[in-house]
């Protein structure tokens, strides 16, 4: 770096931990990790996946390169229930570990809802 100036620092505090970046756009694989870190909810760690997420609704884009089984980790208060696609009206059971699958030809657009609401 010019200047040496820094270009990722971290310092873990008591019970937080501080994050300095000062550049972007940050690869993906580095936010994934600093949201694992900080406890965040990872819905997908597939590559090619984008993810969009409310209270209500989950929208995921898979890319051209994903096409097969997707994947998709809801949080754990989805367990046991349902959720639709909206654009199919497909209904998926939610298993115990919060989790669906489905497959994707890639280049497609899934809008899952919530049921139980």
């Amino acid at each position: 770096p010019p200047n040496n100036e820094p270009v990722f620092a971290s310092k873990q505090m008591s019970d937080w931990t501080s994050v300095y970046l000062p550049g972007g756009p940050l690869p993906v694989g580095l936010l994934r990790s600093l949201l694992t870190q900080a406890g965040g909810h990872l819905y997908t760690d597939r590559p090619g996946m984008q993810v969009w997420a409310t209270e209500d609704c989950i929208g995921v884009y898979s890319l051209t390169s994903t096409k097969g089984t997707l994947s998709i980790n809801l949080p754990q208060e989805f367990a046991g229930q349902s959720i639709k696609e909206w654009f199919s009206g497909r209904v998926f059971p939610v298993n115990q570990k919060g989790g669906i699958e489905t497959s994707t030809t890639g280049d497609e657009a899934f809008l899952f809802i919530r049921t139980d609401r």
